[in-house]
């Protein structure tokens, strides 16, 4: 290559004769059609040739390459600090220089076109002085891929055939090599643990013929079918009798395997050798012991299935497990209240049939200290229902020994008896709760949680009626606090849900779903808000047959009540009755003890009682009352003239409209006949009490509408202050009663506040 740059850079000056060599200006053919790089420098070190492999490879066009040095093409970091040492001693000195691969990894980043991006090129770099002109040195570039491939390939075969040979030697079995195309099977090799198993060393088998192995073995088939095998070259493995050294009788493991050429002929043989002895004699053992295994077998089958049918028919839960705590044994009984199958339960945890930690616990207990246990715990089954089931647990030492095996486990469904006695229980807690007279909601938040334990995924709530026909929530405690105020109170009706419509009817309303339920229309949004699917409503009934409230049990599924489920509803709804009316009956008692009758007013006990409450505050807050005492004027006349009848009407018209006068606080009372008291307190001002006799004054006078008549009565009215014109009750009353006689003598239809001398003149 240097002589052929010679001359194309001398025919290059002669064609350009005066015109003084540039970058690029003379053309090199040959380099360009080299299968290598080329790059031309001068004694700048500038580039002045680049051939277009090398472009290919670097990706870059000459145009942008001509003139710069290499360092400035590619950055001085991609190259190899050797390939620039070697240009300057090419340049300096006229020394050449080679650059291999694996000495100067990758001198130049070059790559190819259709290689992923960071996969370079592997090259060898010869750097060469040239005195031609301008060009001070030659690069050439060689891609050397294919010889690198092919050093790396034949170190992996040597990898490969070193660690073959390791675990030949390292080998914890007799492996001999035999040559396939000796008459005699020729032995070529024999690993070191091959003289452990024979007794026989490497020297004195190795070059040896076959026999000098088999020769130690017993006549038979199976030695036969050795030789066989070596004839027709195929693989073969049995157990042959041979004798270690020629004196020790063990069993030896012999297979032998073809190894073929890369022709695919046979060439030679591997023997594998292993001494079995050990396992030869177990197997002798395990036949002997699975005779007398199959009869006992026979006789345990027989026991089992007798077992089995007892297990099968017996009511009680069974369940045996071993000592890893797995089931072995699954009875019927278990299946039907669980919803798992015997073949389910196989080999499972006691946590996989719903059985709590706690059972867990207590067997463990029975294994380890190898006493009985007894124990009631929660099993839930396969839908979710829970049963509460009393285990008695024994354990079942092994025979002949004292070592436990097993644990039986056998439980009886105790969850419908506790149920009953949990209802018996908490009706009586109902019964006493009414029977000391405690509020409704007391009585109506216990009754709706016995409902909740009574009946799974139960939420009750309790509603009363009351005499405008509305029902309002008493008591909900498993339901959303949110869900009773959203409701509010509800007026029945055939389609007001399904406690509206069975206050309505008089008769139970069970909504299965209420998403399809018409009576659910305008509540279903509600419904969806609060996650309730289904509602099964009771009337609460009175002893004379009217409505009292409902009770309503709410769930978060579809779900449709059972007979006795309903049963339960109605007791329920019956002892709730008793409470409600035994209430009303209270408080009517307490109506007609405090209250009159004709007027609705406050009769003279509640007076009294509320009288001296007042003053007791106003003492404590140094604070002021009012006492109002009314005479009517003119009643007697009405009495009279029309009778007790048109006097009642005048009492009672005259006792609404004294409530319609007053505020909240005040308390207007009837002592008797046509008197009448007020109890005004928190009076600050005497004007204040003389406002409400003002308007006493006129609301008493106005005419009073009876049969083709207008009854009209007046009205005398005396007032004392506290604590101006008395501290007791009594002294009140009696000086109130004072003024109002002086209204009286003073013409009567007027108001007049007590004075002590007023009082003195009555006297």
């Amino acid at each position: 290559m240097m002589q052929l740059l010679s001359e194309q850079t001398i025919s290059g000056s002669r064609a350009g004769e005066g015109v003084p060599p540039g970058p690029q200006t003379v053309g090199y053919p040959v380099l360009d059609a080299m299968g290598s790089g080329v790059i031309l420098l001068d004694r700048e070190r500038r580039i002045l040739y680049w051939n277009p492999w090398m472009s290919r490879m670097a990706g870059i066009d000459v145009t942008h390459v001509s003139g710069r040095r290499l360092e400035q093409v590619f950055g001085e970091d991609r190259l190899a600090a050797g390939l620039l040492d070697g240009i300057n001693d090419a340049l300096t000195l006229g020394v050449s220089r080679l650059l291999s691969n694996k000495l100067h990894h990758h001198p130049i980043p070059l790559h190819r076109p259709l290689d992923a991006p960071g996969v370079l090129l592997d090259i060898s770099v010869q750097i060469r002085p040239v005195v031609a002109g301008e060009i001070g040195c030659v690069i050439q570039i060689n891609d050397v891929s294919a010889v690198v491939q092919r050093e790396r390939k034949m170190w992996e075969r040597e990898s490969e055939l070193r660690l073959r040979n390791g675990a030949l030697v390292a080998s914890g079995q007799g492996i001999l090599i035999v040559n396939a195309s000796a008459p005699d099977f020729e032995i070529q090799y024999a690993n070191p643990a091959f003289a452990s198993v024979t007794g026989l060393t490497d020297t004195m088998i190795v070059g040896q013929g076959i026999d000098a192995l088999l020769s130690q073995c017993e006549d038979g088939p199976e030695l036969e079918r050795i030789r066989q095998a070596l004839q027709v070259k195929r693989d073969v493995a049995c157990d042959l009798v041979a004798r270690r050294g020629g004196a020790e009788e063990y069993w030896l493991e012999l297979s032998v395997s073809p190894v073929f050429d890369s022709t695919g002929r046979v060439s030679h043989f591997a023997l594998f050798l292993r001494d079995v002895t050990a396992r030869r004699m177990a197997e002798g053992m395990l036949e002997r012991a699975l005779s007398d295994v199959q009869a006992t077998n026979a006789r345990l089958n027989r026991e089992q299935s007798f077992v089995s049918t007892v297990l099968r028919t017996v009511a009680a839960l069974v369940v045996v497990v071993d000592r890893r705590m797995r089931v072995v044994t699954f009875n019927r009984a278990c299946e039907q209240v669980t919803g798992y199958t015997e073949v389910d339960m196989a080999g499972a945890a006691l946590a996989d049939f719903g059985a709590g930690t706690d059972l867990e616990t207590a067997v463990h207990a029975v294994l380890t200290e190898g006493s009985a246990q007894t124990l009631e715990s929660t099993l839930t089954s396969v839908s979710g229902e829970q049963r509460l089931i009393r285990w008695a647990m024994s354990p079942l030492l092994q025979t002949g020994g004292g070592t436990i095996s097993h644990v039986v486990c056998a439980g009886s469904d105790i969850t419908e008896r506790r149920r009953a006695e949990a209802l018996l229980r908490g009706e009586r807690e109902l019964m006493e709760l009414i029977s000391r007279d405690e509020d409704l909601t007391v009585v109506a938040a216990r009754a709706c949680r016995l409902l909740d334990s009574q009946i799974p995924g139960a939420k009750a709530s309790l509603m009363q009626l009351s005499e405008q026909k509305q029902l309002s929530t008493v008591a909900a405690p498993g339901l959303s606090p949110e869900y009773g105020a959203a409701l509010g109170a509800i007026e029945i009706g055939p389609a007001i849900g399904s406690c509206g419509r069975a206050a309505y009817t008089g008769e139970a309303v069970v909504s299965t779903d209420l998403f399809r339920d018409p009576c659910w229309a305008d509540y279903r949004s509600l419904a969806e808000t609060f996650g309730v699917r289904a509602c099964w409503s009771q009337p609460i009934l009175a002893s004379t047959g009217g409505v009292l409230g409902t009770i309503g049990i709410y769930f978060s599924t579809e779900r449709a009540p059972t007979d006795s489920e309903l049963d339960l509803q109605r007791r329920i709804c019956d002892i709730v009755a008793i409470s409600i009316e035994r209430r009303r009956t209270v408080d009517r008692i307490r109506y007609l003890a405090l209250y009159d009758q004709l007027t609705g007013l406050a009769n003279r006990s509640l007076l009294s009682d509320r009288l001296m409450t007042a003053i007791r505050q106003a003492r404590r807050s140094s604070g002021q009352l009012a006492l109002l005492f009314l005479d009517f004027d003119g009643f007697k006349a009405i009495n009279d003239r029309f009778g007790h009848d048109a006097g009642d009407e005048v009492l009672a018209v005259s006792g609404q409209r004294l409530r319609q006068a007053l505020r909240e606080s005040d308390t207007p009372a009837r002592i008797g006949g046509d008197e009448f008291v007020v109890l005004l307190p928190d009076v600050t001002v005497v004007s204040t009490a003389a406002h409400v006799a003002e308007k006493l004054l006129t609301v008493i006078q106005e005419p009073i509408p009876w049969m083709q008549h207008f009854l009209q009565v007046g009205v005398s009215i005396g007032v004392a202050l506290y604590p101006d014109h008395g501290d007791t009750a009594d002294e009140l009353l009696s000086h109130a009663d004072d003024a109002m006689y002086a209204a009286k003598l003073a013409g009567k239809g007027r108001w007049t506040l007590f004075d002590p001398a007023l009082a003195a003149g009555r006297t």
